[in-house]
């Protein structure tokens, strides 16, 4: 089971961004509530991308809801997934995302980049022991092809920077230490600061000038990760699939 490296919120995105993140999801219950639905879980992090529409992007808000069972159970198609982009007092500008929970779940079965994003970011819901139980499932079912969801993100902002786009460039690096880290540890962490710092301690360099010296090293970086993979602990299957279906179960024939 992997552990997740929790940081300070407002470290991690600045008081501005987590009133900004708090503001939305305000906003994300009312609306589920209103309709009949159930927040059951929401993180916060850094964003994948470093822009909004040409805007600076302040933080990304992921979310798990669930409908009630006599509607994700019923015949009549239903939303399984909201997400718009706000902005807050002070120009902070967020992605927010919400998906129901069988959805998501079977998201992070997949390894997709915005599940596991999800799993390191910053708590913003009230800790409660169905909640609590949910993360560590959760961490008990990330498996080798978590390292390389961040690996392909990590190239598609290469490829960004390398068109120009120098916002691009340390979302990518970033990308590829939490890759790296994951694999040779066992540890998500989503924190630049603390990225850096193992990154130090590591001995992986991060010193670059202009663009020539920021593609050497992401391919030195990269090229370290093919290593670590080889070597990596994290399991090939996910070892907390039943216990999670027994999740979702018991969560319906609660009444969610």
């Amino acid at each position: 089971m992997i552990v997740v490296d929790r940081s300070d919120p407002e470290e991690l995105l600045g008081a501005d961004a987590l009133l900004a993140c708090r503001g939305a999801l305000g906003a994300l219950r009312s609306r589920l509530e209103a309709e009949g639905g159930r927040l059951l879980w929401a993180t916060a992090g850094p964003p994948c991308w470093p822009e909004i529409d040409g805007a600076e992007a302040s933080a990304e808000l992921r979310a798990f809801f669930a409908w009630p069972a006599s509607v994700a159970l019923g015949l009549r198609a239903f939303e399984d997934t909201l997400e718009g982009v706000s902005e807050a007092e002070g120009g902070c500008r967020l992605r927010w995302s919400a998906v129901e929970i069988q959805k998501g779940l079977r998201q992070f079965l997949r390894q997709t980049h915005g599940a596991l994003e999800m799993l390191g970011g910053v708590d913003l819901t009230p800790a409660d022991p169905e909640g609590e139980a949910l993360k560590v499932l959760l961490r008990g079912c990330v498996t080798r092809q978590a390292p390389r969801a961040y690996e392909q993100v990590a190239c598609g902002l290469f490829e960004r920077a390398r068109e120009g786009d120098e916002a691009a460039r340390w979302p990518a690096l970033r990308h590829l230490l939490t890759a790296m880290r994951l694999a040779s540890e066992g540890v998500l962490c989503v924190h630049s600061a603390a990225l850096v710092d193992w990154a130090v301690a590591s001995r992986e360099g991060l010193g670059f000038e202009g663009a020539e010296g920021f593609e050497a090293q992401f391919e030195g970086l990269r090229a370290r990760l093919g290593g670590l993979m080889l070597a990596s602990r994290l399991p090939e299957l996910p070892e907390g699939f039943e216990a999670l279906s027994g999740f979702l179960v018991r969560l319906r024939q609660g009444g969610a």
